[in-house]
């Protein structure tokens, strides 16, 4: 019998520790596994939070630091080289904005992001045509010659064309 007792193995330490995990580490994680994943949710979660938060300071200090006013515009009147200087800020405003939306935006933000680039691309076009007119008024000495201006209204900002 004691011969019998001898012979019998005892589970080594290696198939202690996989019975472990197997019986005990593998149910654990099962139990914990929904936990993980709330957390990470929460996580993402926050992290988008923060994402939104970020857009919407860098898209209003873009709007506050280069906006212009229709007092500027009004005192600006006619004057090609004073329209120039308020479409220049309009413009590093309208970059900025779209700075910000590649900085923070996210897919739920594609259509103002697509209108941010579209103000960009239209402030552009009215910066190179006050280039233009800004150039055209250095160059044009006759007394005889009239400026023509039109004026476009943007939402609550105008635009003055002169040529």
């Amino acid at each position: 019998m004691e011969n019998s007792q001898k012979h019998q193995k005892t589970p080594s330490t290696l198939s202690k520790i996989i019975v472990g995990i197997v019986f005990v580490g593998i149910p654990v994680f099962m139990l914990l596994s929904p936990i993980i994943s709330i957390l990470n949710d929460q996580q993402n979660a926050e992290k988008e939070a923060r994402q939104a938060t970020n857009l919407r300071s860098c898209i209003y200090d873009a709007q506050t630091n280069y906006s212009v006013s229709q007092e500027e515009i009004d005192a600006a009147g006619t004057d090609p080289d004073s329209n120039l200087i308020l479409i220049k800020r309009m413009n590093n405003g309208a970059k900025e904005e779209v700075l910000c939306y590649e900085k923070y935006g996210s897919s739920s933000d594609e259509s103002d992001f697509a209108r941010a680039k579209s103000w960009l691309s239209e402030t552009e076009a009215y910066l190179e045509s006050a280039n233009n007119a800004a150039s055209n008024s250095a160059n044009n000495t006759s007394p005889n010659t009239t400026t023509y201006c039109y004026t476009t209204a943007y939402g609550s900002s105008a635009i003055t064309h002169c040529y």
